[in-house]
Parts: structure tokens; sequence; C-alpha cells
């Protein structure tokens, strides 16, 4: 459980602060698909990684 919030603290991080697609963010961060990631992230974080960095982009203010 610590090394998946660990993969998961550091892709928030990826999708928040990097232009990067998101399938190479999943295959970078080690999770089987872009799918896999996604919900493993809304899980998390309540929000997919597209829909949060639309937030993020559209608000600099979030603390990333």
């Amino acid at each position: 459980a610590e090394i998946l919030h660990f993969r998961l603290e550091h892709t928030k991080r990826l999708v928040s602060s990097t232009t990067l697609p998101l399938k190479q963010i999943a295959a970078t961060m080690g999770f089987r698909s872009v799918q896999h990631m996604s919900a493993r992230f809304r899980s998390a974080f309540g929000k997919p990684p597209a829909a949060y960095r639309r937030i993020v982009t559209a608000s600099p203010s979030i603390v990333r």
C-alpha cells in the first residue's frame, strides 16, 4: 500500500506539472494501462487524471 501511495503521489505531480501524455505517465509509473492508472488515481484523489490536469491547469493557484 505504501508503494502504491508513492506511485500515485508521483503520478499526481507528473499529471499536474507536465504535459506528458497520460499513456506515457502510466508506463513511466509502472501501471498496466492508462485505464488502470486512471482507476487508481480516481480512487485516491476523487477525479481521474485528465480531469485533475484540467483543473490544475485552469487554476494555477492550486498547490501541486
